[in-house]
């Protein structure tokens, strides 16, 4: 299992199971940090930048229902974000 937390408690599952995809608020660089939850220990994957996002803790993670886009919801937007 990683050792690295995501500080947050945004995050969501891909239909297939296959990824999880959490949304890490931690720095200036808002990124959703995607884990291979098929391989042992899940390891983490190339993260995928969120950009214009606020991160003030109130966000939430949802996958649409193919696994292809992410939408990151704060306080003030909806922001797609291309999972491809």
């Amino acid at each position: 299992m990683s050792r690295t937390p995501i500080p947050s408690y945004a995050g969501d599952i891909s239909p297939d199971g296959s990824r999880f995809y959490g949304l890490d608020v931690s720095s200036s660089l808002k990124q959703l940090r995607v884990f291979d939850l098929t391989a042992n220990g899940f390891p983490d994957l190339t993260p995928v930048a969120v950009p214009d996002m606020a991160g003030d803790g109130t966000d939430h993670v949802v996958l649409d229902t193919r696994g292809q886009a992410a939408t990151v919801i704060d306080d003030a937007k909806f922001i797609v974000v291309d999972l491809r």
